[in-house]
């Protein structure tokens, strides 16, 4: 954004989807092009706009002039905010030019992909163009990554986007796939899809019906809730914190609305911090925001549209809300008005539940009652299914994503496919006890829906991507490789994925490879026999055999030496080993995770690892972000932690100030999420207000953050500890931001052997 002025690129730096930014002359023609690092297609806007008519691109008014279709923007604005940018009415679609996007992305929608918004900056010409997409960047690569057999289809049944692996998974070429676009979803399916997240009469009656059980605990009478704003401010705990992992459940309102309008309810919502709205991690159900029709969100984004609300008998009012299997029902005044099913559904080992006014009211509650049933798990593990028009044996579970909130994708929504009719047709045929039927039938409903656990902190975009990635690869029966910063959760990753996978009723057995001498090591992973060295007093299993049926997790495997990186190729070609001192091959069936700092391709390049181990090792790759490319997670996170703190002591906080959170935000972050963890424990020590505030925030600046750091004459010797040096030892801490771990793998040394040095030079942390 260097062509920009200052004040546009500044709040432009926090604008996501944007992919150029072009320079247009008074003629419409287009001067210079400048894309967004993060664009997938950059190439492309680069090769086709440079010295081209604008309207060979956009569709423009030709009874208009540039000057008229531009938004007039002062530099010297400093209120200058994103609706200026992004004025809808200076909006102008694209003209689909460039079909290499369904290559990149595998692909291909009949809708715009891009929107054009002009601007006129200080009345000075040249005019100012910026591109931005409307989610396709973000929504695309992520479906291309976890491979996911998807369409998009519209209220009317059209397909507005298909994937080219959905159309190879019925026999169709990608031409085959775009022929299908904007055609009747009755080309490939008897009905639309989209129907079947819908309630019949009878399912709503039958869970009307259910007999549940009242818990008194939890009723509320003749409370007056009044308050005189929306948002965060228009939120009541209606009841204690419940079980939803464990039950179903039914609220039943009794409400006189004395001023204001029909509130929401919040279920499985977050605590209210105060910082974040609770149904981030639930459902809301209730009047939209203009109060003409009843609508449900699940975590906080649309994900269908329920029926008009009553214009009249809207002061005494009766509403229920019932969560029964897969089927959610909203009840107002005895008219069901929301009545959809997720078979996706979020089931939270704990959440809470509020009354949400948007608008400031007063409301009388003469009751508020919370009913419970068991979980009915035949009703709980239902999915939706559906067979392909052309060979009816050919059967498809599906699931509906939320929809993206941009009113580009208004009435339009997307779906996932995932074949199982060879699984469908082995059920039919097992004669297994139906206990081993219903844990197969649980492994593939985790596989085809991939129902995520919430152990993975963060909502940024990398971290949702990650989650479905760790996911897809948990299922798999590949090793996995995860490569990033010291301190950004390896290990909170590893324990998310050992939880999702095939293993997880195993034991999952973590080992820190940085932290074992090099001549321990081979006996810690192998285990040893009695006298197979000085001091093997006894046999003794090793860290394989103890992960046996589950997980092991080589932390930092980049340490292991190339000896024992030979004995570990030869466990995951031949899945056998031996102990120490053994000659007993011994053969065991576990799942391996590992995690390196440092790129391991890097370290084949330099001969440091084995090349046949990395290509054995790196089955599924993926890479955890750090924290300062993803500072949308750091609130987040800062609460996750600040709430552990609460939980754990006697302290009584409730979040942040607002400079506290801004001084959080402006920090890098070297030591990633692991510094931030301890900046906050270290907040919860000294303070003494109920909110943590910027003075409580001790942020430590190392020398490492500096852009120039000091190198020796002489390069630091690796692999001897005699060697080193205290300048050595004190310049391997100041480029690793003294953390001891990274600054004793450069040194080729254990980190036991490097705190000795640290000892022996009496050298302290600053």
């Amino acid at each position: 954004m260097n062509q920009i002025t200052p004040l546009l690129s500044s709040v432009l730096t926090s604008i996501s989807r944007v992919h150029a930014f072009i320079k247009i002359t008074s003629e419409g023609i287009i001067s210079s092009v400048e894309t967004a690092k993060h664009s997938a297609y950059h190439q492309v806007w680069e090769a086709k706009l440079l010295n081209r008519k604008i309207n060979d691109f956009f569709i423009i008014p030709d009874d208009s002039s540039l000057d008229d279709l531009s938004a007039k923007i002062n530099d010297n604005d400093t209120t200058l905010t994103v609706s200026d940018l992004f004025n809808p009415q200076k909006r102008y679609s694209m003209i689909r030019v460039h079909d290499e996007l369904d290559a990149i992305f595998d692909f291909s929608t009949s809708i715009t992909t891009d929107y054009l918004f002009l601007l006129k900056i200080n009345d000075t010409e040249p005019y100012v163009g910026i591109i931005r997409d409307c989610g396709l960047s973000q929504m695309l690569p992520e479906l291309k990554k976890t491979h996911q057999t998807a369409m998009w289809i519209n209220h009317k049944g059209l397909i507005k986007g298909i994937s080219h692996r959905f159309c190879r998974s019925i026999g169709k070429s990608a031409d085959e796939g775009i022929g299908l676009l904007d055609k009747d979803i009755t080309k490939i399916f008897p009905y639309n899809p989209l129907s079947d997240f819908y309630q019949t009469d009878d399912m709503i009656q039958s869970d009307r019906n259910e007999e549940w059980i009242r818990m008194p605990d939890y009723s509320v009478y003749d409370v007056v809730f009044k308050t005189e704003k929306g948002g965060l401010g228009g939120l009541l705990e209606l009841s204690k914190n419940f079980n939803f992992f464990e039950n179903d459940f039914k609220i039943s309102l009794d409400l006189e609305i004395i001023s204001g309008t029909i509130p929401c309810i919040i279920f499985e919502g977050a605590a209210n911090s105060g910082r974040v709205f609770p149904d981030y991690c639930g459902y809301l159900v209730g009047p939209s925001g203009d109060g003409n029709e009843a609508i449900i969100k699940k975590i906080g984004i649309p994900f269908l549209d329920g029926k008009k609300m009553q214009s009249e008998n809207t002061r005494f009012v009766k509403i229920d809300v019932i969560r029964r299997g897969i089927n959610i029902t909203y009840i107002c005044n005895d008219m069901p008005l929301v009545a959809v099913r997720d078979p996706s559904m979020i089931h939270a080992k704990s959440g809470y539940q509020y009354l949400y006014s948007r608008t400031p009211s007063e409301i009388k509650i003469n009751s508020s009652e919370v009913y419970y049933l068991p979980k009915n798990r035949e009703k709980s593990d239902a999915r939706l299914e559906i067979a392909l028009v052309s060979d009816p044996d050919r059967v498809f579970a599906f699931e509906l994503y939320p929809d993206r909130n941009d009113p580009l994708f208004e009435g339009i929504r997307w779906l996932v496919f995932q074949e199982f009719s060879d699984f469908r047709w082995n059920l039919k045929n097992l004669s297994q006890a139906e206990a081993k039927a219903r844990n197969e039938r649980d492994f593939y409903k985790t596989l085809v829906l991939e129902k995520q656990q919430t152990i993975l902190t963060g909502s940024s975009q990398a971290m949702a991507r990650l989650r479905s990635e760790a996911i897809t690869a948990a299922q798999s029966q590949l090793s996995i490789v995860i490569e990033g910063e010291t301190g950004t959760g390896k290990e909170v990753l590893a324990r998310f994925i050992h939880a999702n996978s095939t293993y997880k009723d195993g034991p999952l057995i973590a080992v820190d490879c940085a932290s074992l001498p090099a001549t321990l090591l081979e006996s810690e992973l192998f285990g040893h026999e009695k006298g197979a060295f000085t001091g093997a007093y006894e046999s003794r299993i090793g860290k394989f055999e103890s992960a046996a049926g589950g997980t092991l997790f080589l932390d930092e495997i980049s340490n292991i030496p190339l000896s024992t990186q030979a004995k570990l190729l030869r466990f995951l070609q031949h899945r056998t080993f031996y102990r120490l001192g053994s000659s007993k091959e011994r053969e065991i069936n576990t799942r391996i995770l590992c995690a390196s700092n440092v790129p391991l391709l890097e370290l084949v390049q330099k001969e440091l690892f084995r090349a046949d181990l990395y290509y054995r090792l790196n089955g599924i790759s993926l890479h955890l972000l750090p924290l300062r490319e993803r500072k949308e997670d750091i609130l987040e996170l800062a609460l996750v932690f600040l709430k552990k703190r609460v939980e754990d002591s006697d302290l009584q906080f409730t979040g942040f100030t607002a400079e506290a959170v801004k001084k959080l935000m402006q920090h890098d972050w070297p030591g990633n999420v692991r510094e931030l963890e301890q900046v906050i424990e270290r907040a919860t020590v000294f303070s003494r207000k109920k909110k943590i505030d910027s003075d409580d925030i001790l942020i430590n600046i190392y020398p490492s953050t500096s852009r120039s750091i000091k190198t020796s004459v002489k390069p630091i010797p690796t692999g001897s500890p005699r060697a080193l040096t205290e300048n050595h030892i004190r310049e391997l801490l100041d480029k690793n931001g003294w953390v001891v771990k990274d600054a004793a793998i450069e040194a080729g040394i254990s980190r036991i052997t490097f705190f000795r040095k640290m000892r022996k030079f009496r050298i302290e942390r600053p």
